[in-house]
């Protein structure tokens, strides 16, 4: 996994951080959403195909954390307020849809925190696949997906990156 260091935005001086794991080839996934449920993982469990780095997860991980210190969660814990931050709109079922795991999918990004009991053992006996390094991402995201759900055109792709784009209507959605 590779480890981010997160800015702290509440008022404890606890150091925030997120360590973010990638898997392909998962064959387990139903039993890994199973669990999920019945057991309330503290991890996020991201679809990879949104996802055209990690600095799109550290974005959405800090706002997820903010918050969770703040108590102005709009989903039952930290881990699922990710996938709300990610998606463009604040359409809690469709971020959940969008991003959430689906019983056929085959890689799956995991972002463990700072504030969670699991740790790197427990997630790889969990998810049966083939651990990836995060600089493969780009691998994983689909493109024209990505430009279809932030509505990014064409000349904007050719000035900024998917990530600052992402990034700017993910900032842009607090205030509408």
């Amino acid at each position: 996994p590779k480890k981010f260091s997160l800015p702290n935005t509440s008022d404890d001086d606890s150091p925030w951080w997120i360590e973010i794991y990638l898997f392909d080839g998962v064959e387990n996934m139903k039993e890994i959403q199973k669990v999920l449920v019945s057991e309330g993982l503290e991890l996020s469990l991201v679809n990879p195909e949104f996802i055209p780095s990690d600095l799109v997860l550290q974005f959405g991980a800090t706002k997820a954390l903010h918050a969770a210190s703040t108590d102005s969660l709009k989903c039952h814990s930290v881990y699922s307020e990710l996938l709300y931050m990610l998606y463009p709109t604040s359409n809690m079922r469709q971020a959940f849809k969008t991003f959430g795991l689906l019983p056929k999918m085959k890689s799956v990004l995991v972002i463990n925190y700072h504030c969670s009991s699991a740790n790197e053992a427990s997630i790889r006996a969990l998810v049966k696949g083939q651990e990836k390094d995060i600089s493969e991402l780009p691998e994983y995201c689909d493109t024209d997906k990505i430009k279809k759900l932030y509505e990014i055109s064409e000349p904007e792709s050719k000035i900024s990156t998917l990530s600052q784009s992402i990034i700017t209507r993910l900032i842009a959605k607090d205030f509408l």
